[in-house]
């Protein structure tokens, strides 16, 4: 049992307490409250002029798979030749040991959804994690099938086209996406394939049941707004969920992206800048249309394009030119707990959630801030005094 006493304890979802107590026991936050008495052999720690948070959570990275430091060598992205590969799990080459976990340890990122790539319409299976520091994929799963990963637009058409192959087009893309979904639909009342590659085409189709069933989203790499309603007419006729991943042009229609109740992760253009001409939209600096329409957003890194690490720095740069801090820190926490599906575990410090907690000296979005401590299910899994010693 540990007892954090007297710190400004920002639990983002029942405001703030400027001098409060935690209580956490098994793992888990037990009691938020101005002052708590210890109880019977309690540990505990004074964070006295500190600030306690949620640990942040980037939405959309290639952690593990795209391993730092090692960009040229190691890929686990795309298995590029076939436009649509739902069978594939990003937990099967994910590596847990990433030196990347701990630089987003040290900077407050307690959980990531790691994807696999955007070349092709359907490219595998995202999963989401803890960032537990170890050698063992399993002991930081959170939910192995988070989504189904793809990419429409630009990128995948680019890639086909130089192989002379279909989806060369936008078009081509919608066919290829809307034959997948079509033989899944057909799988699940009753249909079964023949012929050659049997036992490969069955994987896909059973692959893509949690899709077309509601139990998973599609989490889609695209810009346009022309495509983002291509998206949304195959996800209407498929009665598929569907998040947006990049943002792109999306506050342009962000009321009728609230109706539908369709989420947005934003970044990491608008943060480095543009990298080709579907990401010119300044997506970043719409973020507030996003809000006020009432579209559940969050904020990515798409490390290691930028690294997980940059994430609170990124968004502080929207603090800097007016985004609200509540609104900056709502969307790094609770919104993407929400859009991780694991909204009733995490994203707020509150009774009943998981203890994955940021100590710090001042607010996150201060340049002159240090993380002093991170807890992940009540346990200390960064802390700066051991990391510099």
């Amino acid at each position: 049992m540990l007892l954090i006493q007297n710190a400004k304890v920002l639990t983002v979802t029942n405001g703030t307490f400027p001098k409060g107590d935690i209580l956490i026991d098994g793992g888990k936050i037990i009691r938020v409250a101005e002052k708590i008495d210890p109880p019977a052999g309690a540990e505990l720690l004074d964070a006295c002029g500190r600030w306690v948070m949620p640990g942040m959570i980037d939405c959309h990275t290639h952690l593990g798979l795209d391993e730092l430091y090692h960009w040229d060598d190691i890929n686990e992205l795309n298995e590029m030749g076939d436009p649509i590969t739902p069978a594939l799990r990003c937990v099967d080459g994910f590596y847990a040991d990433d030196p990347a976990v701990m630089d987003a340890l040290a900077a407050g990122v307690t959980s990531v959804i790691v994807h696999t790539g955007s070349i092709q319409v359907i490219s595998g299976q995202s999963a989401s994690y803890k960032l537990i520091p170890c050698k063992e994929t399993s002991k930081m799963v959170l939910n192995p099938c988070v989504g189904i990963k793809g990419g429409f637009g630009g990128t995948p058409k680019r890639f086909y086209c130089k192989l002379h192959k279909i989806p060369s087009t936008r078009m081509g893309e919608a066919a290829v996406m809307r034959q997948a979904l079509a033989d899944a639909v057909a799988y699940r009342d009753g249909w079964r394939p023949e012929g050659d590659g049997l036992w490969e085409q069955e994987e896909k189709l059973k692959a893509l049941q949690p899709l077309i069933n509601g139990q998973t989203p599609w989490r889609v790499h695209v810009y346009k707004l022309h495509d983002i309603y291509t998206c949304m007419r195959i996800a209407e006729e498929f009665g598929i969920r569907m998040v947006l991943e990049h943002g792109g042009e999306s506050p342009m229609i962000a009321k009728q992206l609230a109706e539908k109740n369709i989420y947005v992760t934003v970044g990491p253009s608008g943060f480095i800048g543009s990298v080709k001409p579907e990401t010119f939209y300044p997506v970043i600096e719409h973020v507030q249309e996003l809000e006020d329409a009432g579209v559940i957003f969050s904020f990515q890194t798409d490390h290691p394009i930028i690294t997980v690490a940059s994430l609170p720095q990124a968004v502080a740069m929207l603090v800097r030119n007016g985004l609200d801090e509540g609104v900056a820190l709502k969307a790094l926490t609770i919104n993407a707990a929400i859009i991780m599906g694991e909204e009733k575990r995490l994203g707020s410090i509150e009774p009943g959630k998981d203890a994955d907690l940021v100590i710090a000296t001042g607010s996150i979005f201060d340049h002159q801030t240090f993380v002093d401590q991170v807890l992940i299910n009540g346990e200390t899994v960064f802390d700066r005094l051991t990391a510099n010693a």
